[in-house]
């Protein structure tokens, strides 16, 4: 099994770190599992993410986030693939119009969707205020449709301008207090979740 690996709080290093851990995990197994990665002083724990539907994404998100609250988690990596697609706005469409559109078919359904391996790292900075960094890269698959690696998700992409969402947001916007970690440790325990 491949192994995620720590850049001690280098959180870009992290980034390009976590992007090799999912191109090797790919090359190897044909996919990327969902997981995220809980970085704590000391270790990191993967925890898998086998969600089948909203009402179980909502579940691991909420486990998740109790979860790096009682390990008082410095950062959580979320490892995973998706379907995106570019879209720009039309001379003369309002930004109410270009929502509309962009929202009318998910990435998933559309036809100039692109597969690809999303890493998004929430991480506390000195100040103790939540941040977040992300890559995306396109999975490079042969005519077979064996994947063969990642490649860049368009030349012009640079990164996420604004990063949001339950998926990033399982790291709290600060660090947690002492009552809030000894609460989540008890919600840990009540569940028969064993620390490790």
């Amino acid at each position: 099994m491949i192994k995620p690996k720590t850049a001690r709080g280098d959180w870009q290093k992290q980034l390009r770190f976590d992007m090799q851990f999912a191109e090797k995990t790919l090359i190897k197994q044909g996919n990327v599992n969902a997981m995220y990665i809980v970085h704590t002083k000391d270790t990191i724990h993967a925890i898998p993410t086998p969600w089948r539907d909203d009402e179980e994404k909502a579940a691991y998100l909420d486990m998740v986030r109790v979860y790096a609250i009682a390990h008082e988690a410095i950062a959580v990596v979320y490892v995973g693939e998706a379907w995106i697609r570019h879209m720009v706005r039309a001379h003369n469409e309002s930004q109410a119009e270009f929502d509309t559109r962009v929202h009318a078919v998910l990435p998933r359904h559309a036809e100039d969707r692109r597969e690809v391996v999303s890493i998004h790292i929430a991480y506390y900075d000195d100040a103790g205020e939540r941040k977040i960094i992300s890559d995306t890269k396109e999975i490079d698959r042969r005519a077979d449709g064996k994947a063969v690696g990642l490649k860049p998700y368009r030349d012009d992409y640079s990164g996420w301008d604004v990063v949001s969402g339950a998926i990033v947001e399982v790291l709290p916007e600060t660090v947690p207090s002492e009552a809030e970690r000894f609460a989540a440790q008890a919600i840990l325990k009540n569940a028969g979740m064993t620390e490790s």
